[in-house]
C-alpha cells in the first residue's frame, strides 16, 4: 500500500469512528382543556423546562363578542384563569419567566404582569396618556421590556418589576429605539428595532446596530439567554441567525417551500422554531410548522399526526419552545373547529 492509499484508508476509518449525528425523536403529551373554554384552547407559551404552560382560547358571550380566555397550567396546580385587565375584550399573553411564575402581556392600550399570588397588575407608564405594550420578560422573571408612547412618539422601555419604568435607547449616539422586543436571561442584553434597523442594547447603556447583509431587511424574532445569538428573518423570505462573534448565517429552506421564517428559539440558541410557506392553488398558501436543529428540518405537523393517528386534525399550530430546548407547545384543531393543547417532548 502506497502512502496515498494509506492516507485514504485512514481517512475513511476516521469517518467511521466518528459518532453519528442522531436525529431527534418526539413524544406527544396532551394538556387538558379548561372547562371555561367551550371551543378548547391551544398552548402558546412554555417556561424554561416545560413544566408550566399558558393556554389560550375564546368564548362567546351573550352579545356575540369573542372573549379571550388565558390560563396558566401546570400538572401540579391545574388551570388558573389569568383574568381580564380593566374588563377589556383584548388580552394577549406574550412571555413567561423560566420558573413559570410570571407572565406578561398586553390588554388593549395597557399591559399586565401576572403572578398567582398577586394576580394581574398593570405595568406602569412613562406618561399617563401613553399606551404600553409589554412584549418580553427576562428568564429570571425580574425585568419586562416593550414599548410605550402615543402615535408617533414611541419609546422602548425596560421595567424592573417593583421599580419605576425606565426608557432605554438613548446613548452616546443619541439613537432612539422604536421598540424593545426581546430580553436575555438577566435583561443585560435587550434587542429592539427602529423602522429600518435592529439594535442591541446592553446594561452599560451602549447601543450597537446590527448591519444586515445587502438587500436584507433583518427582523429579529428571539434572543438567546446569553444575548449573543438572535434568531430572525430576512424580510419574509429567509431564516437568518445572527451571532455576536460570527455574524450572519442562513438556515435551509425546505424543498419545494417558497419561503421560511424563524419564530422562536431555545435559550442556548441551538434549536429554532419556524414555519415554511408553500404556494397553493388559487393563491391560497399553506404554512407548515418546522424545527431546525443542526441543519436538519423536522416537519412538526407530520410528527404530531403520527404520534396521535386516531385523531382527525384539521390544522396543527406550533407556538413556543422551552428555554432548555426540550419542550415544544402548540395545539391542533379538529373537524368541528375545537382546539386541543399539547406538549411535544424532544428526545435526544
Amino acid at each position: 500500500m502506497n502512502k496515498l492509499h494509506w492516507l485514504i484508508a485512514c481517512f475513511f476509518l476516521l469517518l467511521q469512528s466518528l459518532p453519528a449525528r442522531a436525529q431527534l425523536s418526539f413524544q406527544l403529551e396532551m394538556i387538558p382543556n379548561p372547562y371555561q373554554a367551550p371551543k378548547g384552547t391551544r398552548a402558546i407559551l412554555v417556561n424554561g423546562d416545560g413544566s408550566h404552560v399558558v393556554v389560550y382560547g375564546k368564548k362567546v358571550d351573550e352579545h356575540d363578542d369573542k372573549i379571550p380566555m388565558a390560563f396558566h397550567w401546570s400538572e401540579r396546580d391545574g388551570h388558573t384563569h389569568l383574568g381580564l385587565l380593566n374588563n377589556r375584550n383584548v388580552l394577549l399573553p406574550m412571555d413567561i419567566s423560566d420558573d413559570g411564575k410570571v407572565i406578561v402581556g398586553h390588554n388593549g392600550g395597557a399591559s399586565f404582569v401576572w403572578t398567582k399570588q398577586q394576580q394581574m397588575r398593570t405595568v406602569p407608564k412613562l406618561k399617563s396618556h401613553y399606551i404600553n405594550t409589554a412584549i418580553s420578560i427576562s428568564a429570571d422573571g425580574k425585568t419586562v421590556v416593550g414599548y410605550t408612547g402615543w402615535q408617533s412618539d414611541i419609546r422602548a422601555f425596560r421595567w424592573e418589576i417593583g421599580k419605576s419604568l425606565h426608557e432605554i435607547g438613548t446613548g452616546k449616539d443619541k439613537v432612539k429605539w422604536r421598540n424593545a422586543t426581546y430580553s436575555s436571561e438577566d435583561a443585560s442584553v435587550i434587542v429592539g428595532s427602529t423602522p429600518g434597523q435592529v439594535y442591541v442594547w446592553k446594561s452599560d447603556n451602549t447601543i450597537t446596530p446590527i448591519i444586515a447583509p445587502e438587500d436584507c431587511h433583518f427582523i429579529a424574532e428571539d434572543v438567546s439567554h446569553d444575548g449573543h445569538t438572535i434568531g430572525g428573518r430576512c424580510s419574509i423570505d429567509t431564516p437568518m441567525v445572527w451571532n455576536e462573534f460570527n455574524g450572519f448565517s442562513t438556515l435551509p429552506i425546505p424543498a419545494e417551500a417558497a419561503t421560511a421564517m424563524i419564530t422562536a428559539m431555545s435559550g442556548d440558541g441551538t434549536k429554532f422554531l419556524g414555519s415554511a410557506k408553500y404556494k397553493g392553488e388559487n393563491y391560497i398558501n399553506t404554512y407548515r410548522p418546522i424545527l431546525w436543529h443542526q441543519k436538519h428540518i423536522y416537519f412538526l405537523d407530520d410528527i404530531v399526526k403520527q404520534l396521535n393517528p386516531n385523531k382527525a386534525m384539521k390544522r396543527v399550530t406550533i407556538s413556543n419552545i422551552s428555554s432548555n430546548g426540550k419542550v415544544i407547545v402548540g395545539g391542533y384543531k379538529d373537524s368541528i373547529d375545537r382546539y386541543y393543547p399539547f406538549k411535544l417532548i424532544i428526545k435526544e
